[in-house]
């Protein structure tokens, strides 16, 4: 594998991700609407090129709805996010959140259960209960 950027020249470090090939719709668990983005391909070969993140992120990512993700660079091995998607879907969770809540308190009634507790279950509970203040009191 190329120690240098196929693209600026700049070398590789010890910790440097490498971009070359790098496909933005793998990366489907980082953007909250994946489908929305539209597809990018970085130039090289991942496996015998090298491509740094300041020149992937030269690159232009464009969310279908919101145009082009102008905050954010490539780090850590993945790409810029579209920060109205994601603002958009904490809204859309927030709304389900609230209407679930809502039909929950209105339509389930939970039945009261009883449970019988065996005699040798209560005993030993209380047993255990009884060490708990002498254990806390204790020094060490």
């Amino acid at each position: 594998m190329v120690s240098q950027c196929i693209e600026c020249g700049k070398n590789k470090g010890l910790m440097s991700v490498n971009y070359a090939g790098f496909n933005i719709k793998e990366n489907k668990y980082i953007h909250t609407f994946p489908e929305r983005i539209k597809d990018l391909i970085l130039p090289g070969d991942k496996k015998q090129d090298f491509l740094c993140a300041d020149c992937a992120s030269k690159r232009s990512i464009e969310c279908s709805v919101h145009g082009i993700i102008s905050d954010g660079k490539f780090a850590l091995g993945i790409s810029p996010t579209c920060k109205q998607c994601k603002e958009e879907k904490l809204i859309q969770q927030k709304q389900e959140q609230e209407m679930l809540a809502t039909n929950k308190t209105a339509s389930i009634k939970v039945p009261e259960v009883h449970i019988e507790i065996p005699k040798i279950q209560e005993e030993f509970v209380t047993i255990i209960k009884s060490f708990y203040d002498p254990y806390k009191k204790a020094q060490n």
